[in-house]
């Protein structure tokens, strides 16, 4: 929860792969994570950011929340681990 809420939609937005590895590199939650793991996740959240981007304007709609869709994929691959 102190992870999306300390995200600003805005630079989610604009950077994605920044955010995400903000949010990575956050102490407390992925020391576990080697820099391969690290990388990994932040590629698969950010792919999938663009993807949802993607599907969402075409469908004339606005983008989807950069901020939810980087913090689920995240902590989706983090409880993969435990």
């Amino acid at each position: 929860m102190d992870t999306f809420s300390s995200c600003i939609d805005f630079d989610a937005e604009t950077n994605p792969r920044q955010t995400c590895i903000n949010m990575m590199t956050e102490p407390g939650y992925f020391e576990l994570y080697n820099n391969q793991m690290k990388a990994d996740t932040c590629q698969t959240a950010v792919s999938a950011w663009d993807d949802l981007k993607v599907h969402a304007a075409g469908l004339d709609g606005g983008p989807p929340d950069a901020c939810a869709v980087l913090t689920s994929h995240v902590f989706q691959a983090y409880s993969w681990f435990l």
